[in-house]
């Protein structure tokens, strides 16, 4: 759980989030025990540690597309969405996701995580 954290804080220092006040994040068929940690444990956390609201979002596979474009055709696109590893090639190849190679390079942590994970 360490890890979402950091990656949470990582991509939220790097990024024009970081001046927000909210952070829109989207779950995709995380187990309900879960979501519990994350909601009563780490999204605290991460509140208290940055000062920003963290809206934490879940869905189901089937719904996770829609739940997307309706987020962004609205104009409140998520900040995060955590997704599998193909969804990532349908959700990218639309255009609806930003790589997030740019903020990886000036990760300190990512000499943690082996290249086939995408490290740069």
């Amino acid at each position: 759980m360490r890890i979402l954290l950091v990656c949470l804080a990582a991509l939220f220092a790097l990024s024009t989030v970081g001046d927000a006040a909210e952070l829109r994040v989207l779950t995709v068929g995380y187990p309900s025990v879960l979501l519990n940690h994350l909601n009563r444990v780490v999204v605290p956390e991460f509140e208290a540690l940055y000062g920003v609201d963290v809206t934490l979002d879940s869905t189901s596979w089937d719904n996770r597309m829609d739940k997307i474009l309706i987020s962004i055709a609205a104009g409140v696109p998520y900040d995060v969405v955590s997704t599998g590893a193909y969804s990532a090639y349908e959700e990218g190849s639309q255009g609806i996701l930003t790589p997030l190679n740019e903020y990886l390079d000036e990760w300190p942590l990512k000499d943690r995580f082996p290249s086939w994970c995408g490290r740069p």
